[in-house]
């Protein structure tokens, strides 16, 4: 028995079967929770293989997870295998709150601007776009009254 927590998948997955922006196969009692992806997911396989989050989940949980059906291209993800949202849904911080998730220790979300960070591992490049910039400072500015780096 396995599991998975705050984790973060943004690379593209691509395969034959069991091809997830985050989890592959699911199995026998594996519990993913408090994730998500946004990479390109494609398989050359049975298409209920590939999903944007999980690819199979067999007598596995997934909960209060999300991936980005737009960036991933897919629409549906395996075993009710979290929630796919838009790109501008994922960069809400009330998508992640309405699922429990903590945005004031764990997480931070630029509002309208990034996905979820996890707050222990931010970078100065907090929206990813490949450079330090404005947004990055708003990011950072939209925290700093709160003494809590985003």
């Amino acid at each position: 028995m396995g599991s998975t927590g705050l984790s973060i998948s943004t690379v593209a997955a691509c395969g034959d079967d069991y091809v997830g922006g985050l989890v592959g196969n699911n199995f026998w009692h594996a519990a993913v929770t408090g994730c998500y992806s946004t990479g390109t997911v494609s398989g050359t396989g049975w298409s209920w293989s590939v999903g944007g989050l999980v690819g199979s989940n067999f007598w596995g949980s997934v909960t209060r997870c999300f991936w980005d059906i737009e960036t991933s291209r897919q629409n549906w993800s395996a075993g009710a295998g979290g929630r796919g949202k838009t790109t501008a849904e994922m960069q809400t911080a009330g998508t992640f709150l309405d699922a429990g998730w903590d945005l004031v220790n764990i997480w931070g979300v630029g509002e309208n601007q990034t996905y979820p960070y996890l707050r222990k591992y931010s970078a100065a490049n907090i929206n990813e776009d490949g450079s330090v910039n404005l947004l990055d400072l708003a990011a950072l500015a939209e925290n700093w009254l709160t003494g809590v780096a985003p």
